[in-house]
């Protein structure tokens, strides 16, 4: 068949591209035989096949490595430095006139030195920090006030049920430190400088401020099976003003100006080595002291009660004294807190409408978060418009600041007054303390005294645990930044921002008291008269203190072998409020009631207390709890407890 209209290339098209598919194939095929195709161009300019890459390769490796071994020789021969400070040294005693030359003061290459030093070569005695002494350390059980929480979001972590209280347990360490020690150091006083050789520190070193106090370091061990362990350092309290976090980074002259000026103001001072705790419910935190007095034992109730309300009334005067110590160093006055405290200024967030008097979060220097030093070291002093963290210090006229402490002077004036009046119901009121009196030995707010109170708090103890407590003072160390002003031997001082006192001797152990407590008061022996009707196996009487909602609360159950002690109890609240629900259940069971052969058929027998009672720990599984009524009865707890809950709603 004939075709029409197709050309030959047409019709030829498949076949010649295949032809011309196969000479290519063939080319390239030949081309991997002739020649080396497939070589690369090293750096040299070689051209290397690739089966000889991998060993040159491994020889260039091999070189690098005996390159960086410490062994092989230099590649590089350096020429020794000139030395320039003879040299420099020798052009500054030369006399640039032709009369002697004047005594000659050497220009110290120091961050912050102004006009000239004393000549180098002069050693300086370096003051050793005497450990804080005379620790004491106490617990407490509290409720947080209204509004503290929402000022501090880490203080919010510990509170994760909305529904339940803001009952809080802490810890707050204590202990002396001598000041006038410090002084006799760095003045050189301690010693004969003359006969050292040696000078005393320039006063302008440290701003003519020994007592420079940084940071007070608490450390804590925990009692575990009968052996102290867990070192623990403890941070400072939400909202606490601190410069912890600056001393863990490399400081330079710009922040420890700033950190001097700080330290210069006595506010600042007070709350990093005393920090005031957060409004409480009760107020019941106030410093540990030594010689705290205690509750005589056998005192009649009444009299008990009246001198525990002298005792409050006491401490709440003595931390109303602090709080109008600081606000005076604010730039207010206790007489404008008497018609209520002016509005914050714009910018600030304030101390809000908490009824608590929360202290709210002003701006300015001070709480970590806010407008205080930051690690770049700007001051923040005057920038109302960042909050701070609510507790720290502001500057001098912070109206928010002074309101601040206004509402926490008139909430203490508040419990003051209740407490008196309490008082005044139980005894003549002339022998309410007046106030006059002079501040407690050791609580004198001035950091400048010659011994000082410093203290802190631990919000992460457990209850029923026993812990013990150190402390460490860290100072601002007057050698820091000058370098180039010591002798060779002590220029290694200059490294470091802060010099630390040696560290304190360990506190007595201390054993947090947990929220509930159960004391057998009686027991009567089965047979016994004071059991009948007790299916003649025994009776007990137990008492139960539930610390709930910043209040003590006590029960009475009676109870025989085989009875749970404990139960949850609803109380009626005056003025309408809702009813309260206390939960008194121990996991305590009564396995048996034991006479007490020890402890006489006669008296003992009558009072209810010739037995032991022996329980069982229902959520612990341990057993053999054998509790005497003769020793709990008498318990310093208990009676701490019965005289706290005798105020109580319970």
């Amino acid at each position: 068949m004939k075709t029409k209209g197709i050309t030959i290339w047409e019709l030829h098209a498949e076949r010649i591209v295949l032809g011309l598919a196969a000479v290519l194939l063939v080319v390239f095929t030949a081309m991997q035989f002739i020649g080396e195709p497939n070589a690369v161009k090293t750096p040299t300019g070689e051209m290397v096949a690739p089966d000889r890459i991998d060993a040159l390769l491994q020889a260039e490796a091999e070189r690098l490595l005996e390159r960086l071994d410490e062994a092989s020789p230099p590649q590089i021969e350096l020429p020794d430095p000139v030395p320039a400070l003879d040299y420099l040294l020798a052009r500054f005693d030369r006399p640039v006139y032709p009369q002697p030359a004047l005594p000659q003061f050497h220009l110290a290459i120091a961050p912050n030195i102004r006009g000239f030093e004393r000549e180098r070569g002069v050693e300086f005695p370096v003051p050793q920090v005497k450990a804080p002494y005379q620790v004491v350390v106490k617990s407490y059980s509290d409720a947080l006030a209204d509004g503290v929480l929402s000022e501090h979001s880490d203080l919010q972590q510990q509170f994760a049920d909305p529904s339940q209280p803001l009952d809080i347990t802490f810890v707050t360490a204590a202990a002396r430190f001598s000041v006038a020690d410090l002084r006799r150091q760095f003045r050189g006083e301690h010693i004969d400088l003359d006969a050292e050789g040696k000078a005393a520190i320039p006063s302008s070193w440290y701003k003519d401020r020994p007592e420079n106090i940084v940071d007070v370091v608490i450390e804590r061990q925990q009692l575990v099976d009968a052996h102290w362990t867990n070192i623990t350092t403890l941070d400072p309290i939400p909202g606490q003003f601190t410069f912890r976090p600056q001393l863990g980074e490399g400081i330079g002259a710009a922040v420890r100006d700033q950190v001097i000026e700080q330290l210069g103001d006595p506010v600042v001072q007070l709350d990093i080595i005393r920090p005031e705790f957060y409004p409480t419910k009760n107020e019941e935190w106030s410093p540990p002291a030594p010689d705290e007095p205690e509750i005589p034992e056998g005192l009649a109730p009444k009299d008990a009660e009246v001198l525990r309300i002298k005792s409050d009334i006491d401490r709440f005067k003595e931390k109303r004294k602090r709080l109008i110590e600081r606000l005076e160093k604010l730039g207010g006055t206790p007489e404008g807190c008497d018609d209520g405290p002016a509005e914050p200024p714009k910018g600030g967030s304030g101390a809000g409408d908490a009824p608590s008097g929360g202290r709210g979060t002003p701006g300015g220097r001070g709480a970590p978060g806010g407008g205080g030093m930051g690690p770049s070291g700007s001051s923040g002093r005057g920038k109302k418009d960042k909050g701070g963290g609510g507790y720290g210090p502001a500057d001098k006229g912070d109206e928010a600041a002074i309101r601040r402490r206004c509402k926490d002077i008139n909430r203490l004036d508040k419990i003051i007054t209740a407490r008196e009046e309490q008082l005044s119901r139980l005894s003549a009121p002339s022998e309410v303390d007046d106030g006059t009196s002079g501040e407690p030995d050791g609580q004198s707010p001035a950091p400048q005294d010659d011994e000082i109170t410093i203290w802190g708090h631990d919000l992460t103890v457990e209850p029923a645990k026993t812990y013990r407590y150190r402390l460490t003072v860290k100072i601002y160390n007057p050698f820091f930044g000058k370098k180039r002003s010591l002798v060779d031997q002590q220029q290694d001082l200059a490294e470091s921002f802060a010099l630390s006192s040696a560290v304190s001797e360990w506190s007595d152990p201390l054993r947090v008291s947990p929220p509930l407590r159960v004391f057998i008061t009686k027991a009567t022996p089965a047979g016994g008269r004071a059991a009948a009707g007790a299916l003649g196996l025994g009776r007990a009487t137990a008492e139960v203190y539930r610390f709930y909602d910043g209040d003590q609360w006590v029960e009475t159950f009676h109870v025989q072998p085989g009875d749970y002690i404990g139960t949850v109890k609803e109380y009626r609240m005056p003025d309408g409020e809702e009813p309260v629900r206390i939960d008194f259940s121990t996991g305590l069971v009564v396995l048996d009631i034991v006479e007490d052969i020890d402890a006489g058929r006669g008296a003992g027998l009558e009072a209810g207390r010739a037995a032991k009672v022996l329980l069982q720990d229902l959520h612990t599984g341990e057993i053999l709890d054998l509790r005497d009524p003769q020793v709990e009865i008498h318990n310093p707890d208990r009676r701490r407890l019965e005289q706290r809950a005798r105020s109580g709603r319970a």
